[in-house]
């Protein structure tokens, strides 16, 4: 008998074999969650879930996806305008730089350093893709955001989309009405 168990890469649940298993970490890399992100993309009572995890011990909801194709457990802002804000040390897993950017001071005094605005190609959450999404990028993260180096998925902009956020005991999940399509 063989011994597999199911994992999830990037929001997506796959089944793994033993050899597979051994190449997995130990304990989640930086901007990742140690709780299990329960994919979805399923019709449920009038809607479809497009993604769901368990709340973590910070009280906070963190679902897998991908932003340029890169795996990255994203914690859900109610309040963030944009629908991606990350830190500037993330670049370099999309190959990119902060010499790219135009980075500025958008709120002098505050605690949020320089911000560079920019639309990334795709963000895909489950189900759901948006196609050249706004994303802030930081320069001081640490200090704007704390240790917790998660990049924020902005359901302020999320639900001009359709996507919904819904807190059920310790599971959130995002939605979308089960009449739209799940891609854009």
């Amino acid at each position: 008998m063989r011994l597999g168990a199911v994992v999830v890469v990037g929001g997506l649940a796959v089944i793994a074999g033993p050899s597979l298993l051994r190449h997995l970490p130990a304990k989640p890399h930086s901007g990742q969650s140690a709780g299990p992100v329960l994919p979805g993309s399923k019709d449920e009572a009038g809607r479809r879930v497009i993604a769901s995890a368990k709340i973590d011990g910070g009280n906070r909801c963190k679902i897998g996806g991908l932003l340029d194709g890169v795996s990255l457990i994203f914690m859900v802002d109610t309040g963030a305008p944009l629908p991606v804000e990350i830190s500037a040390e993330l670049l370099p897993k999309f190959a990119r730089t902060q010499s790219e950017y135009d980075f500025k001071e958008l709120w002098p005094g505050t605690r949020y350093g320089k911000i560079a605005r920019t639309n990334f190609d795709e963000l895909r959450i489950g189900g759901f893709v948006l196609a050249r999404p706004d994303v802030r990028i930081y320069d001081r993260w640490s200090y704007s955001f704390g240790n917790d180096t998660a990049p924020l998925l902005g359901m302020g902009a999320l639900k001009n989309h359709g996507v919904r956020l819904e807190i059920e005991g310790e599971t959130c999940r995002l939605t979308m009405p089960a009449t739209r399509t799940a891609a854009r």
